[in-house]
């Protein structure tokens, strides 16, 4: 890394530069025009400034917190999609990143519509007692960074909102479609009052026993910290199917106790676990949603093995936004081009 540098960020609207020593930024300046044409610049200290909403809507209240953390090829893809649909919906959003070399990759390659780009780091001291209930050592980072979204919602009155793994997971369909079923997923928790709501990323491969986050859609009218209060759960670990606990095994725990936490799917749509071709079964990486069976592809044409197509649970929701297999192979065409560079 160079010890001066300039990050010059890709905006829609204006410009805007941001220099840094090291991973310390020093000042950013942004250009702006107003209705007259006349150029007005701006030079401020980033942690200083509190920046506005990144909504052009006076009135929004939808709000996506992105967690992010990888460094690898494909996360920039990733980003850039779920920004696409933010865009879309004219919603807010906050990074919550812990990384600074990949915030710095962030706005130096992702396009956004405005400067208003928020980056919080995951909180720590004020969640050690509910991270220390539930996450084992190597879950631990992931569980705090989930609850900064549940506690930074609260803080700042977000009734709802959505918690995305935006650094591995893809629709492979347009990002309309996919703010499509955004609008789709949040009538649907909201007319049958679902407290989280979360995509099928491994609800459908452990036949109903395993509700995740990745993409879900949070009540936050909902007290969770006081469902998670350490001195009332000590025996929670005792009541779900696995020893590998983290913040997905609590929430299937509350489920299963009675909270109204429910699971998603999208009919003939096919979605990229991206962080999951490497570490786990290969079969986990692609996922389709077809004549109500999920379908890991790879598994099926690689091997046609009995273990390529489960069952959909009957309790998992079933949305639908006109997609099919056609869009998601010319996905697939266009990813391994950009890959090819």
């Amino acid at each position: 890394m160079k010890l001066l540098h300039k990050i010059r960020l890709r905006l829609n609207k204006g410009e805007s530069r941001r220099y840094l020593f090291g991973e310390r930024t020093l000042w950013q300046y942004d250009i702006h025009y107003d209705e007259s044409g006349k150029r007005n610049m701006d030079v401020y200290y980033p942690d200083w400034q509190r920046f506005g909403s990144y909504s052009e809507s006076k009135d929004n209240r939808r709000v996506f917190y992105l967690k992010v953390n990888r460094v690898d090829y494909y996360v920039l893809w990733c980003i850039q999609q779920w920004i696409y649909v933010v865009d879309l919906l004219d919603a807010d959003f906050y990074f919550v990143c812990d990384n600074q070399e990949l915030e710095n990759k962030i706005l130096e390659n992702i396009r956004f519509r405005n400067v208003n780009i928020k980056f919080l780091r995951s909180e720590t001291e004020s969640l050690e007692k509910y991270v220390d209930l539930i996450a084992i050592p190597c879950w631990r980072k992931a569980c705090a960074a989930h609850f900064t979204t549940f506690l930074h919602a609260k803080e700042r009155g977000y009734k709802r909102f959505w918690n995305i793994d935006a650094d591995d997971t893809m629709f492979m369909m347009s990002p309309n479609k996919t703010a499509d079923m955004i609008l789709q997923a949040e009538g649907c928790a909201e007319s049958n009052n679902i407290n989280a709501f979360s995509l099928d990323m491994w609800y459908s491969h452990s036949k109903g026993n395993h509700w995740s986050f990745g993409v879900s859609y949070i009540n936050n009218e909902v007290d969770w910290f006081a469902l998670m209060n350490p001195d009332e759960n000590t025996d929670w670990k005792q009541k779900i199917v696995s020893d590998n606990y983290n913040a997905d095994w609590y929430f299937t725990y509350l489920r299963n106790n009675g909270r109204n936490i429910q699971t998603f799917y999208v009919d003939n749509c096919s979605f990229i676990h991206w962080g999951k071709f490497e570490p786990q079964e290969l079969c986990s990486n692609i996922s389709s949603w077809t004549a109500g069976k999920l379908i890991y592809p790879i598994s099926q044409y690689l091997y046609d093995e009995k273990f390529a197509e489960m069952e959909i649970p009957e309790d998992c929701i079933r949305l639908d936004v006109n997609t099919n297999e056609i869009e998601a192979q010319k996905f697939i065409n266009a990813l391994m081009f950009a890959k090819s560079f």
